[in-house]
């Protein structure tokens, strides 16, 4: 049986793939300063995007399924510090908690920073 809770939705966003920590803008020693999965953070000279429901966000207007074969893909963005590998080997069912998790958040507006 496929666990469809919020509960593992979540665990599989923020603690597994740990969305929320690359994609959730924070200070040098950690604690979060901005929304969460919203993105602006900078990991090495690399700005994450923002992937909540915002019609501004990267993944706005990508289905389930862009999202589930997007991840096999790997890097095509060069310098980008997210782990594809990891991601990659991820199944269809864990990426589409991760995706369905994404739906539920606030939907945010950040600044568009440029590096």
């Amino acid at each position: 049986m496929i666990d469809s809770s919020i509960a593992y939705r979540k665990c599989m966003a923020g603690n597994v793939a740990n969305s929320g920590g690359s994609h959730t803008q924070h200070a040098l020693r950690g604690e979060f300063t901005g929304e969460p999965f919203a993105g602006a953070n900078e990991i090495k000279r690399f700005i994450t995007a923002n992937i909540t429901p915002d019609s501004r966000s990267r993944i706005f207007r990508w289905s389930q399924k862009n999202f589930v074969d997007r991840f096999p893909m790997g890097r095509v963005i060069p310098k980008s510090p997210m782990p594809w590998e990891s991601f990659g080997r991820m199944n269809d069912v864990e990426l589409k908690a991760i995706d369905a998790y994404l739906e539920t958040l606030k939907s945010v507006k950040t600044k568009e920073r440029v590096k």
